[in-house]
Order: C-alpha cells, then sequence, then structure tokens
C-alpha cells in the first residue's frame, strides 16, 4: 500500500499552490486584462499570491471561490475587503444583529456589478482618471482640513456609501499613514485624498506597484509624495491615450 508522509503531503500541497496562482494569474491576463495591464508578469504573480492569500483568510478555498473573489480584486484591489468604502462587494450588513454576512461567491459577482454601475453610470473610468489629471494632480490641494476627494472629485462613490462607512475609511487610512511614517501634515491629507479614490490599502496593494514604490525608501514625505504625484500623472497619461 501505497502511503504519503507528511512532508510528501505538503510539498505536494506546495506545488499545486504554485501551479494554481500561476493559473489563475495567467487567467486574470486573459479574461480581465484591462485591469492588470499594467503589471509586469512578476508583478501580476504577486497579485494573485496576495489575492489567494485573503481569499482563504476569508474561507474561500476552492478554485471557483477564488476565481470569484479575484473579481473586485482586480477592479479594487486585492486588500479591498479590509475597507469599509468597498464593504457592500464582500459583505452583506444584519443590521438587525449589528453585524455583517459575508457574500458567497456567486453574490460577490452581482454586488461587484452593483457598485460598478453606481459609480461610473454617468462617467467612465477613463474619464474619472482625466478630471482627477486636470483637478486632482495639478499640483493644487485644499490647506490642511477634511479630506475632499470623495465629496469634489468622486461624488458617485460618496452618493453609495452607506452611513459611517467614510469615517471608518478614514481611520484605516490614517493607521496606514502612520505605518508609513508620514507626519508632515499636507503630505496625510494627500496621502488620504489618493485613499478615498483607490482604498486606504493602496500604498501596499500589489495591483497598485507604483504607490507601494512610491512610499518605499527612506525619503522625506514630500518626496515621496511628489512620486506618487508622477505616478498617478503616468497612468492619468496612459488612460487619456487609450494605453
Amino acid at each position: 500500500m501505497l502511503t504519503i508522509s507528511p512532508r510528501q503531503f505538503d510539498s505536494f500541497a506546495q506545488v499545486c499552490e504554485l501551479r494554481y496562482r500561476s493559473q489563475l494569474a495567467h487567467e486574470l491576463r486573459r479574461d480581465l486584462g484591462a485591469y492588470v495591464v499594467d503589471l509586469s508578469d512578476p508583478e501580476l504573480d504577486q497579485f494573485a499570491e496576495t489575492l489567494c492569500d485573503e481569499a482563504r483568510s476569508l474561507g474561500f478555498s476552492t478554485e471557483y471561490e477564488i476565481a470569484s473573489f479575484a473579481r473586485p480584486c482586480v477592479v479594487y484591489g486585492a486588500l479591498s475587503h479590509r475597507d469599509p468604502l468597498f464593504e457592500p462587494m464582500y459583505y452583506a450588513s444584519l443590521p438587525g444583529a449589528g453585524a455583517r454576512r459575508r457574500l458567497g461567491p456567486a453574490a460577490l459577482s452581482a454586488a461587484t456589478a452593483k457598485v460598478l454601475q453606481t459609480e461610473f453610470a454617468r462617467r467612465s473610468g477613463t474619464q474619472l482618471v482625466a478630471d482627477l489629471a486636470a483637478v486632482f494632480l495639478s499640483g493644487d490641494h485644499p490647506e490642511p482640513g477634511p479630506y475632499t476627494a470623495i465629496e469634489l472629485y468622486f461624488p458617485e462613490r460618496a452618493a453609495r456609501l452607506p452611513p459611517g462607512a467614510l469615517d471608518a475609511h478614514r481611520v484605516l487610512a490614517a493607521a496606514e499613514a502612520d505605518r508609513l511614517g508620514l507626519i508632515d501634515l499636507q503630505a496625510r491629507y494627500i496621502h488620504g485624498d489618493v485613499a478615498q479614490l483607490l482604498g486606504a490599502c493602496f500604498a501596499r496593494d500589489p495591483l497598485y506597484p507604483w504607490a507601494i514604490a512610491a512610499f518605499a525608501g527612506a525619503d522625506s514625505d514630500t518626496g515621496r509624495i511628489a512620486r506618487l504625484r508622477t505616478a498617478l500623472k503616468v497612468i492619468a497619461r496612459k488612460a487619456s491615450l487609450g494605453r
């Protein structure tokens, strides 16, 4: 009788996991390429790895479940399920119990489609990027005060958020700014505005490697924000040219 030792089983499981992550990256490139066009193959592999880890942390285990989870992630980030801005795509609220329930695989696509339809009913993502390039990325920014990105530049998102979601998001974004070591108040507000558009965890989400790079190193807050602005302007230019 053939027996498999625990070590052999673990090695086999690791091989299967690596094979599936590679398969998932290939499928994302093939089926949802518009969302990952700027990712190199190694960057896409990293995104697929993080996506799988996050899916399993939520209790998704089968290939079908993980592939379903990938659809909102490829639009909003592998860490987007942690952010109250995107909670409706991943959870159903249970007001009577003051709790929430994780959506199953079939419901994820419907919830994502609803959010996308709400946020881009009046203008496309490309037009949104163009608007941001003309206003938000111009270099002007209000004096330190309440974050303004959603209200000024993305009212469609603000309109769909349930009560308390934006405040909860801002708490998470502030914690991320602390993690990045941002001290300069203006830098923190610019970081917070970008977080309202991309999600609070954007500076460590592998869907945005350019943001991770912008905050890497021991540069000043001003220098890191300047790199972030430059990266955003490059993306806006690519979008306006149809990539």
